[in-house]
């Protein structure tokens, strides 16, 4: 509950995997998507909780101007490339649904 409430979780989110990331501590995580103050923000999955204070990767966050979503195929499946400046998450494809719905056109 900490953790929630200072990185500002709130409905709607979505909880994806995260394949791999320029910041290694997020590959093969599941990681939580949200929109909080106008940020697009990705954590670990601070949802569901956990008890080891050590699964927590931080947080980012991002303007609506400094992100790129490309379609990637991984593995014979689709997922989505969050980029950033330097810094990079391939995500699973639902990410992009939500990313779009709810980031980039909130109205519609």
């Amino acid at each position: 509950e900490p953790l929630r409430k200072f990185y500002g979780l709130q409905e709607p989110f979505v909880v994806t995997k995260c394949f791999s990331s320029s910041d290694e501590t997020f590959n093969n995580h599941d990681v939580c998507l949200f929109v909080c103050d106008g940020e697009l923000r990705i954590t670990a999955d601070i949802q569901r909780g956990f008890a080891d204070g050590n699964k927590d990767l931080g947080c980012y966050a991002f303007r609506a101007d400094e992100i790129t979503l490309t379609k990637r195929e991984r593995e014979g499946s689709l997922a989505l490339e969050l980029k950033a400046d330097q810094v990079v998450f391939l995500l699973g494809y639902r990410a992009k649904g939500y990313i779009r719905k709810h980031f980039l056109n909130p109205q519609g």
